[in-house]
């Protein structure tokens, strides 16, 4: 009897054994569920119904959802060119934008690991002598303040990037020529900057004795398998890359064909990288896992040590570089934009999941700031409780650019916030009020009581009208000359010269910004400079010889016309040097 139930007890055990080794592995995987609450088997099902609500106004996508160890799920969607119906495939590849600086930041780490960078030092010991142009304030800027956009430098665009490889030049020629004024004391405010951001990549090259591109391949690419990834403004250092580039084309959000919009980023470092959606994920990877490839251990937890807090808060807004977001997992990463492709990574390290996403459209935002609710959770948008106008950090405040800087920079702040604030920083917004400001991710708004703002729409608003009026006096006085009424008097030919100027100055600014930015940056920018002193000066002859011609004629009041067009030939000038069109020396 006992043998029996021994073995009746074993046979069961084995029928036990076998029925659960032929159960699918799906129901085990499916016990898994991811920080949004979603189980890790649906990520197929989820990612794909996702393309397919948003399938319309798309263009191509590549997507991955990994841990530590494996990869989770990949998928490809959509064109990289739909009029040649050339399809997203694991060889095409996509621009990083601005999640590029990543590579900066390890690599700072790297040397920062090997003594060679103090993150707390005056910058000033790794530059040239006299390095700086425009620095305003004598506090040291350290490494720490370009990791956190807290520098205080004001934005800048030119020469930026240029749709002509031939006007491409070194790293150093650029940051040493084109350098943005210091605005802010370092360390108070939080202005995202390019140019910063670039300065720390030109500190590698000085540090490490190699052009930054060939840091990042020999030190980030290689180390890690990355065959498939290219950096530099030509991605001359991957001719693979650089000839595989050719056949993606760029798309606006709404899905339209966005014409001519590859550009070759002067400043590369910070917006350039290019490849594969497998390197871009195997880059993503080696970060979540701390990779030994990389860096030591104790370098990857120095890395992701929240280095900028929100004030008064315990909600992470930088860890050196890697931008903390809002989602219901506690996520670190980047986003980035160029003109023809959007980009997002984010590490979720407590729950071991990360998450990248490429797209061949400008701005695109439901793929990079949308999708990854499923993965991470809704996000945890902060509200301001009060309404306020605000002018950004992040903005133009001297040279050719301020009259820009000056309409760009107008945010009005209310309890939820506008898609204006989110459209600007591509990420989901998490805004912290304090008494002066509202934080923004890497940006501040400062509140402001609009003088600035209405100064500078009231200058525009007039400049506007003033060329108004003289377009209709040229073609008043055009009209007279072909019937042959036209006035001999002086005064009439003065209004017709003031008419002439007038516009002048506005109009080339208008040229400049959407011509000349991108071709001979440094060139442009001072020749335009010097026009506008001389248009300026030229309006103040005019003005000067206006009010002898209507002294002359003892005129009442010299007449309603004369006295209008002297009015606006003194808004003309009040537009040159309150915008400081004329400073040619901060190019």
């Amino acid at each position: 009897m006992k043998s029996q139930l021994i073995r009746r007890i074993c046979c069961t055990a084995a029928a036990v054994l076998t029925m659960a080794a032929a159960l699918p592995l799906q129901i085990f995987a499916a016990e898994k569920t991811l920080p949004s609450g979603k189980k890790e088997s649906e990520l197929s099902s989820l990612i794909e119904g996702f393309w397919k609500d948003h399938e319309s106004t798309a263009a191509g996508m590549a997507t991955a959802v990994f841990n530590s160890k494996k990869e989770l799920y990949f998928g490809y969607f959509g064109s990289a060119n739909k009029e040649k119906n050339i399809p997203i495939t694991e060889d095409s590849v996509i621009e990083w934008g601005s999640v590029s600086k990543l590579t900066v930041w390890v690599s700072v780490m790297q040397l920062k690991e090997q003594g060679k960078i103090d993150l707390n030092a005056d910058v000033t010991q790794y530059l040239p002598q006299n390095f700086f142009k425009h620095r305003k304030y004598d506090d040291p800027i350290t490494m720490m303040n370009l990791m956190n956009h807290n520098a205080g430098f004001e934005e800048t665009a030119i020469g930026m990037d240029t749709s002509t490889e031939a006007n491409i030049v070194s790293l150093e020629e650029y940051i040493t020529n084109i350098q943005p004024c210091q605005v802010w004391k370092p360390g108070e405010t939080v202005a995202y900057s390019n140019w910063g951001a670039t300065l720390a990549a030109y500190i590698v090259e000085r540090v490490s004795g190699m052009p930054y591109y060939q840091y990042a391949q020999e030190n980030i690419f290689k180390p890690l398998g990355m065959e498939h990834t290219a950096i530099n403004a030509d991605l001359s250092d991957n001719p693979a890359v650089k000839e595989k580039r050719k056949e993606l084309q760029g798309y606006l959000p709404t899905g339209q064909l966005f014409p001519n919009s590859f550009t070759y980023i002067i400043m590369y470092p910070v917006g350039m990288c290019t490849s594969t959606l497998t390197d871009f994920e195997t880059f993503a990877q080696a970060l979540l896992a701390e990779d030994s490839r990389l860096m030591k251990k104790q370098t990857f937890e120095e890395m992701y040590t929240p280095s900028l807090m929100y004030t008064g808060t315990e909600d992470v807004r930088l860890c050196h570089g890697f931008m903390g977001t809002v989602y219901k997992a506690n996520v670190i990463g980047h986003g980035g934009n160029t003109q023809s492709c959007s980009s997002y990574l984010l590490l979720d390290r407590d729950d071991d999941i990360g998450f990248v996403v490429m797209a061949n459209q400008y701005g695109e935002s439901k793929f990079n700031t949308e999708m990854p609710n499923l993965i991470f959770g809704e996000t945890k948008e902060k509200k301001v409780n009060s309404d306020c106008l605000c002018m950004s950090a992040r903005t133009f405040k001297h040279g050719m650019l301020k009259l820009l800087g000056s309409l760009q920079g107008i945010t009005p702040m209310v309890q939820n916030p506008p898609a204006i604030v989110k459209d600007m920083l591509h990420y989901p917004s998490y805004m912290n009020e304090t008494s002066d400001r509202v934080e923004i991710s890497v940006m501040d708004l400062i509140k402001s009581n609009g003088a600035e703002a209405g100064a500078a729409v009231g200058i525009l608003l007039l400049m506007l009208l003033g060329i108004l009026i003289c377009v209709i006096c040229l073609l008043v006085k055009f009209i007279k000359l072909i019937i042959r009424k036209h006035s001999r008097n002086p005064l009439s030919w003065w209004r017709t010269r003031m008419s002439l100027l007038i516009p002048l100055p506005l109009i080339l600014w208008f040229v400049y910004v959407q011509f000349f930015m991108k071709a001979q940056p440094v060139f442009w920018a001072k020749i335009v400079c010097i026009i506008e002193i001389v248009l300026g000066l030229l309006l103040v002859l005019g003005i000067i010889g206006g009010i002898r011609r209507m002294h002359r004629r003892e005129e009442k009041i010299c007449g309603f016309r004369n006295v209008l067009t002297m009015f606006f030939a003194i808004v003309a000038v009040a537009m040159i040097v309150y915008f400081e069109m004329y400073t040619f020396w901060l190019v």
